[in-house]
């Protein structure tokens, strides 16, 4: 959206073997479209190269949904299902913050808080173990 949400994303090994196969389509439309392509350096486009307007975009997730068998549910959904599963697997907010692209953490606290693992119990079995050491016991 601005100059500063842009970002450098991390993808994995999966995606990339996606994003390669669609190069790889979009190269052979790209041919049979000829004289007719129009070059807008987009990764997703029409068949003539030219920007997907929103309403085709939702379409096709639709579609894709259904034919995956998935509940429907929004593109945007996407961010929230991945912010979600990272902070669930205990990846730092800070870190999912500047990940996001998200401005302070404390939305993420407010949005994903319940998602959020309990380190209290974690964070009494190091105090334990470091007043043991203290002790000379352990």
């Amino acid at each position: 959206k601005t100059k500063s949400s842009k970002r450098t994303l991390t993808l994995t090994a999966e995606a990339r073997e996606a994003l390669h196969a669609h190069l790889d389509r979009q190269e052979f439309e790209r041919r049979r479209a000829g004289e007719s392509w129009r070059d807008t350096n987009l990764v997703f486009c029409t068949k003539e190269g030219k920007p997907l307007d929103q309403q085709r975009i939702s379409y096709n997730w639709t579609a894709a949904t259904q034919k995956a068998g998935i509940p429907r549910y929004r593109i945007h959904d996407l961010r929230h299902s991945w912010a979600s599963i990272l902070l669930a697997d205990g990846v730092p907010v800070e870190r999912l913050a500047r990940m996001g692209g998200w401005s302070s953490v404390a939305m993420i606290y407010k949005v994903y808080g319940h998602i959020i693992p309990d380190d209290f119990k974690d964070g009494a079995g190091v105090m334990d173990a470091a007043l043991r050491r203290a002790r000379g016991n352990g």
